[in-house]
């Protein structure tokens, strides 16, 4: 007998009369098998990456091999979008029961490690929760549900939240990770009796994402043909089967933002309508081939860079040369940070002054790009001078070509950053950056575009993540943003391709925030060569809005304000 029939036999069959079992074991339905496994469900034992649907389960109709993922994601599952999820169970009752106690069993493979979820468990809406304990590690949803720790749940509830015809359990992950699934169970008393589930259609959450409008349908009965329209236009005519479905409805061209309605309708009958904002187009699509820098992670350091300077070199260079009969927006452009460009150029056993002008050359056409930061690093562990310094490969190679000096930079597969790269970098004349980190890092609530503004707290240079230019609320950090100082972190982590333009705050008559201030006021301590602040007023007295001004990043903090960005002419005020 399948697992398919297996519960539709105990949801219908439980109608006949139970000889007085206990109420515990007495199950109105039930989802998959005790049995220390979790092959009865989909995606299993390790497809974790494809998930792409919450559960949505309808007792007689579903399948747990189809409708019911082994893993239920949380919020710090970027694999899974970063939010919270939610499963549901939908089942039928002949009669609304009135006295006894019901029971909600789920039987837990295993939870994440390091951070397991909080459930919220609502059962025809209202709410139970559950703090999970933490797991055994990551093997059991590699595919190892044996290597798993194993924990039950279990909600009593008062039997009188259940009412006649259809019934919904909702489980959502409101914080945290995953749970991997082993069975879900309702242990119900005497005298409740399971029926189908009445046939009904509704239309969940409609929205547009990366040019796409998407809506989520659930469905329980018989396939039904429906219909979704934009503002009264019909939109996409689909075909409704049992479950949850994620139906992807055309885009209307918009010239100008404004909010529309997305209405579903079955058999001529409106059965549910959304608000959606829409936004006009893509007009031009700029694909940016970038390269993402470890060095001794997969291989000796000597190796990496040896590789850069031969076989990824010599390819890139064969790809310009082969992309030139192009048109110039539609050649090849390799965008490399600082310093593996520099280990390219410098001289090295094997190197050519031929392979040497043809990197120069690409660098000067604009088919190799320098970015402005040298690699990835943990950036908290630095110095401020150390971020400076680390900017002179890209500012010594672009004023040795003549070109104007790097307005990006990237970061990415760290977890997190000072806070003080907002202000330091914006005044290095950056104003873009794309930051991000890998899958079992946590990730701030912010949109993939945002600003990243820098402001004051107390004496830490810490820095807020703040969406949609000057909405300043704190994304959430382990602690808190107390627990951050302590650490010497911005109360923020970085996930995906999250991409950040820089902005600060102005302080002062000199148009300098408080960080940065505090930076000028200490680069003589940082720079034992020279006063940089005097050189700097003294060059731009003699040489007013000059193409290339004073300084360097070789000269400590000050460089930033003042020298690097001053190399730009009018791009940003010198120190």
């Amino acid at each position: 007998m399948t697992n398919h029939m297996k519960t539709a036999f105990a949801a219908l069959a439980l109608m006949a009369a139970l000889s007085g079992s206990a109420a515990e074991d007495r199950f109105l339905w039930q989802i998959g098998q005790p049995d220390h496994n979790d092959a009865e469900f989909a995606l299993a034992p390790a497809s974790y990456s494809q998930f792409k649907d919450d559960g949505f389960y309808v007792v007689g109709e579903s399948d747990p091999k189809r409708d019911w993922p082994y893993v239920h994601p949380g919020p710090g599952d970027a694999w899974a979008g970063s939010r919270s999820h939610t499963f549901t169970v939908v089942f039928g009752l002949k009669a609304a029961p009135k006295v006894g106690e019901c029971q909600l069993q789920l039987d837990l493979l295993d939870t994440q490690g390091k951070t397991p979820p909080t459930l919220r468990i609502a059962v025809n809406g209202e709410p139970f929760e559950r703090v999970l304990p933490q797991g055994a590690g990551d093997d059991s949803i590699f595919g190892q549900p044996a290597k798993g720790r194993e924990h039950t749940v279990e909600v009593a509830f008062p039997v009188a939240l259940l009412r006649a015809g259809n019934n919904r359990i909702e489980i959502t992950t409101l914080t945290g990770s995953w749970v991997l699934y082993d069975r879900l169970a309702l242990a119900v008393p005497e005298g409740v009796d399971a029926v189908p589930v009445s046939p009904f259609t509704e239309l969940g959450s409609v929205s547009l994402q990366q040019g796409r409008l998407t809506a989520s349908v659930i469905h329980a009965g018989v396939p039904v043909d429906a219909e979704l329209s934009v503002d009264g236009q019909a939109a996409q005519k689909v075909r409704l089967t049992s479950g949850r479905q994620t139906i992807e409805i055309p885009v209307p061209a918009v010239e100008h933002a404004r909010k529309s309605a997305v209405a579903l309708t079955v058999d001529g009958r409106k059965v549910g309508q959304r608000e959606v904002l829409l936004t006009p187009g893509v007009h031009e699509i700029i694909v940016v081939f970038k390269t993402h820098f470890d060095i001794g992670y997969t291989d000796m350091a000597s190796n990496v860079v040896q590789t850069y300077r031969t076989k990824f070199m010599d390819s890139a260079l064969k790809v310009v040369d082969e992309s030139r009969a192009l048109p110039p927006a539609q050649q090849f452009a390799w965008t490399i940070p600082g310093w593996p460009l520099h280990k390219m150029l410098e001289d090295w056993p094997g190197q050519s002054p031929e392979r040497q002008q043809r990197v120069r050359q690409a660098v000067k056409e604009g088919r190799f790009v320098v970015h402005a930061l040298p690699f990835t690093t943990h950036t908290e562990l630095l110095e401020p001078e150390d971020i400076v310094r680390g900017l002179g490969y890209s500012t010594r190679l672009a004023r040795e070509l003549g070109l104007d000096l790097p307005r990006d930079a990237k970061m990415t597969d760290v977890p997190e950053h000072a806070a003080m790269m907002a202000t330091l970098l914006q005044h290095a004349g950056v104003t873009f950056m794309h930051i991000g980190c890998n899958a079992m890092s946590g990730a701030p609530q912010v949109p993939p575009l945002y600003w990243w503004e820098a402001q004051r707290l107390a004496a830490s240079h810490l820095a807020r993540f703040a969406p949609h230019r000057r909405q300043s609320r704190p994304a959430p950090t382990r602690g808190g943003e107390a627990g951050a100082r302590r650490r010497g972190q911005a109360p923020a982590r970085c996930e995906g391709a999250h991409r950040a333009a820089f902005r600060f705050r102005r302080r002062d008559s000199r148009g300098e925030s408080g960080p940065a201030r505090r930076a000028r006021r200490h680069a003589g301590h940082l720079d034992s060569r020279a006063d940089v602040r005097s050189r700097g007023r003294s060059h731009r007295a003699q040489h007013p809005p000059a193409p290339r001004r004073y300084g360097g990043p070789e000269h400590g903090v000050a460089g930033l304000a003042g020298a690097r960005a001053g190399g730009r002419a009018g791009h940003r005020r010198g120190v």
